[in-house]
């Protein structure tokens, strides 16, 4: 039998090594990556689709105690280093979120998001060619 101190549970060693919280029950799709995956805190039940990259010290989960829903990140999304996505809303395809940005609202599609729910940059839909 092993000493107790070199036994560490599948949990306890992804929070060792990589200081973060994410649940034995979230699946994860094929296409998800995690920039630096220091300090990401994931909800259980956060929806995440694929081509989403994910920075450090990014937390995906609910406002308070008592509501207890989780986001919805569509496909190919990027989530800068340190923001927060909070509560139910969705983060719209091909997004950016950046750095430091708080998300309580939702987020249109191909949008830019930064501080706290300022979105700077709604795009056109590519097939207008950006005009």
């Amino acid at each position: 039998m092993f000493p107790s101190i070199l036994y560490i549970k599948p949990l306890n060693f992804i929070r060792c090594f990589t200081a973060s919280e994410i649940p034995l029950r979230f699946i994860f799709n094929r296409k998800i990556r995690f920039i630096h995956a220091v300090g990401v805190v994931v909800g259980n039940r956060t929806k995440i689709a694929n081509g989403v990259q994910i920075s450090s010290c990014v937390t995906l989960g609910h406002k308070s105690i008592t509501n207890k829903q989780m986001p919805t990140i569509e496909s190919n999304v990027y989530i800068g280093s340190g923001a927060r996505v909070l509560g139910n809303v969705t983060i719209g395809h091909d997004s950016v979120i950046g750095a430091n940005a708080v998300i309580t609202k939702d987020v249109q599609p191909y949008s830019t998001v930064v501080g706290y729910n300022i979105v700077i940059n709604k795009s056109i839909n590519k097939n207008e060619g950006g005009k």
